[in-house]
């Protein structure tokens, strides 16, 4: 008597431990796209104006933030309300998330930074003593000493960049009106 070999027919599974790991390398791919966007703004509180334009963002979205604000935790000085600071080793110049200190060294760097980035928007293209097309928003501290915002602006504009804004903070008794 011959007996049969009954086929047993094995239940077919995905396999989720792939699929799980590209969702993982997805989540870390734009955890760390969304971490790097906002390096271009530091914290620091604005001067305030009592008039001022609102900023349209869809207009200047290739625009170049650049921040002057106080970088040191130990400074004394700094938080004492009205007190402004004067140590220049205390305040530094950041473009996209790269911290200039108020060196002759590295506000050479920082120029040479703002002179890339206006490279892609020049009148004459390839000719760096052109002027660029792009804007510039300058954040700076309201303590910060108006030398250092002058510092910037010299800077700015050896990289060709002539098209600049300031940001500032609205009085709250202007906005009711």
């Amino acid at each position: 008597m011959g007996f049969k070999e009954i086929k047993v027919q094995e239940e077919v599974a995905a396999n989720l431990v792939p699929m799980i790991d590209i969702m993982f390398l997805l989540l870390l791919f734009f955890m760390l796209n969304a971490d790097m966007s906002q390096r271009d703004l530091e914290d620091m509180k604005p001067p305030v104006a009592n008039k001022a334009d609102q900023d349209k963002p869809e207009e200047n979205s290739g625009r170049i933030t650049v921040n002057v604000h106080h970088s040191s935790t130990d400074c004394g000085q700094y938080s004492v309300p009205g007190e402004m600071c004067i140590n220049k080793a205390h305040w530094f110049i950041s473009v996209q998330g790269n911290r200039y200190a108020l060196t002759e060294s590295d506000l050479g760097a920082l120029q040479k930074r703002l002179s890339a980035l206006a490279d892609a928007n020049r009148v004459k293209p390839g000719d760096k003593t052109s002027k660029s097309e792009r804007f510039v928003l300058i954040r700076g501290d309201h303590l910060a000493p108006y030398e250092h915002i002058q510092r910037s602006l010299e800077r700015i504009a050896g990289a060709g960049l002539y098209k600049t804004q300031v940001a500032v903070e609205i009085e709250k008794s202007s906005l009711a009106k």
